[in-house]
């Protein structure tokens, strides 16, 4: 099987490569490249630094890191534009101030295999009842 090359591309020089934390691992560690302040129920974009070229056959998903997300009551995901750089997205779902320092390991990057799939439209035909 032919591998696929992602392109990471560093767009600070103090931004952090994802990587694979484990060899059996799923997903890329993605490090917030600011410190955090999030107050409850607030939402916040943040920076990874970090842009990837991927190929048109993937996907990348952002996802946040179950640890961080259960001990903290915050909501995680993110999205990726190609060549654009990788924002995380948080929502404080606690009623607590959640904060982390710059370079924290506090998403994951996990691709996928996209499918392009056709859809169809069935129209029913509707009943009026009145």
């Amino acid at each position: 099987m032919k591998q696929a090359t992602v392109i990471f591309t560093k767009l600070t020089l103090d931004s952090t490569i994802p990587c694979r934390h484990s060899k059996g691992a799923a997903g890329y560690d993605l490090y917030c490249n600011e410190d955090i302040k999030l107050q409850p129920s607030d939402h916040i974009s943040v920076s990874t630094g970090i842009k990837c070229e991927i190929p048109s056959h993937l996907f990348g998903l952002v996802l946040g890191r179950s640890g961080v997300s259960s001990k903290n009551g915050v909501e995680i995901i993110g999205y990726i534009k190609n060549n654009e750089e990788i924002k995380i997205e948080i929502t404080n779902c606690s009623n607590m101030l959640f904060e982390t320092s710059k370079n924290t390991r506090i998403a994951q990057l996990v691709f996928l295999k996209r499918k392009n799939l056709e859809f169809a439209t069935e129209h029913m035909n509707m009943i009026d009842l009145e």
